[in-house]
Order: C-alpha cells, then sequence, then structure tokens
C-alpha cells in the first residue's frame, strides 16, 4: 500500500480568477512559478484565429489587442420581467 503521506504528486488549482501548480517530492511541497516569477497567473485562455492557445496574462493581452477596434452592439434588456 502507498502512504499517502510520503508520495510524489502534484497539485493544480484553477481557481474562477487565478490559478496555481505546486508539486510534492515526498516531504516538501514547491511552489511552481507560472509566469513572470509568480505562483499565480490568472485563470485565462485565449485561442487566437489560427487556433493558437495562449494563457494567462498573455492570453489577456492578446484578447484585447485582437478586440480593439472591433465594433460592438450593446441592447438593453429587462429580464424575468412580471406584468
Amino acid at each position: 500500500m502507498v502512504d499517502p503521506f510520503n508520495s510524489i504528486g502534484i497539485g493544480l488549482d484553477f481557481g474562477t480568477s487565478n490559478s496555481a501548480a505546486a508539486w510534492f517530492d515526498g516531504e516538501t511541497v514547491h511552489r511552481i512559478y507560472l509566469e513572470s516569477g509568480l505562483d499565480v497567473t490568472p485563470t485565462a485562455v485565449h485561442l487566437n484565429r489560427e487556433l493558437q492557445a495562449r494563457t494567462g496574462s498573455e492570453a489577456i493581452a492578446q484578447y484585447i489587442e485582437e478586440n480593439r477596434d472591433r465594433r460592438r452592439l450593446m441592447e438593453h434588456a429587462i429580464l424575468n420581467r412580471r406584468f
């Protein structure tokens, strides 16, 4: 039987706003630095028109840049209105 407290493993946390990763060597938990020397990254994935994936801050920046001059239509709507 494997001792769950003396095993090697990895942990991933895909949070609503940020994501983090770490690994366990059997004794110590080690954080994985994902981008720019930080141990958390924004939870974001963006696919461009060529289906190339970007993650984290790079995904957010690419999305903003690709949609900078895009026309948008905004409409007002009332939902669940009772008369």
